[in-house]
């Protein structure tokens, strides 16, 4: 009988691979795991300095004290002042109120004296300052004359220190009255643009109540007389013109 054939070599069994040993795993090497015991979380280098440049930036600038004010004004002068027992309206350069005379057009009022006038554009009286306040010429460093009206723009506003004016003041007579008196040593004031007091040539005599204080040949006058119909102020015109006249003192100190 033929020889039977050989068997063939039988392949070996497959079996899943064994999972490493309790003992193998701790025998082989691991990495320890680092840990920050910070109460802060860790941050990167960029982010630092991040944030120290935001920390910079919010930091307050320096401020220098700021410098002591200055010293208050002195105040203004108070609105009325009393002499001699009179009230008298005062402005704020120091000038007193003798005479305020606001004309309506077309009347022709008597004037009022002995009231001390309340306001320098609507009153309508006057006092002399030693008639009716008891001052002397010494008392009076300056007086002031002012007008205006409605027939022209033109305005008389200055003052003097004359003697003369100065004694004349005091009771409004104008004896020895003359052109030198007004046509020279004169301040002119803030809005002053009449031709008068420098252009003055002639003068009158007696009351200033009832006479042209000065004027000129060109029919340029100073006069609130309503005894002769004139309310003049710079020019020759009568009644039919709304006028103001003033006149103030300012005292000696």
């Amino acid at each position: 009988s033929a020889p039977s054939a050989p068997s063939a070599p039988s392949a070996p069994s497959a079996s899943p691979p064994s999972e490493a040993s309790p003992s193998h795993a701790n025998t082989s090497m691991t990495r320890p795991v680092l840990r920050s015991r910070s109460p802060y979380p860790l941050t990167s280098l960029s982010g630092s300095a991040g944030a120290t440049s935001d920390r910079n930036s919010r930091a307050k600038p320096l401020r220098l004290p700021s410098p002591p004010p200055p010293p208050p004004a002195p105040p203004p002068p108070a609105p009325f002042r009393t002499v001699n027992e009179r009230v008298l309206v005062q402005d704020l350069d120091g000038w007193l109120l003798m005479a305020a005379y606001n004309h309506q057009a077309n009347t022709n009022p008597s004037l009022v004296e002995g009231t001390a006038p309340s306001s320098a554009t609507e009153g309508f009286s006057h006092v002399w300052p030693g008639t009716h306040l008891g001052l002397t010429a010494s008392d009076i460093a300056e007086v002031r004359f002012y007008c205006h009206t409605s027939n022209h723009n033109r305005v008389i506003n200055f003052s003097t220190k004359n003697d003369w004016v100065r004694t004349m003041i005091l009771n409004g007579q104008m004896n020895s009255n003359t052109a030198s008196h007004w046509n020279s040593g004169t301040t002119k004031l803030k809005g002053h643009t009449g031709f008068l007091p420098d252009t003055t040539t002639s003068t009158n005599t007696g009351s200033i109540e009832s006479n042209i204080a000065f004027k000129d040949g060109n029919s340029h006058q100073f006069a609130f007389n309503p005894g002769s119909s004139r309310w003049q102020c710079d020019d020759n015109w009568d009644t039919s013109a709304a006028t103001s006249h003033q006149i103030w003192i300012k005292l000696a100190r």
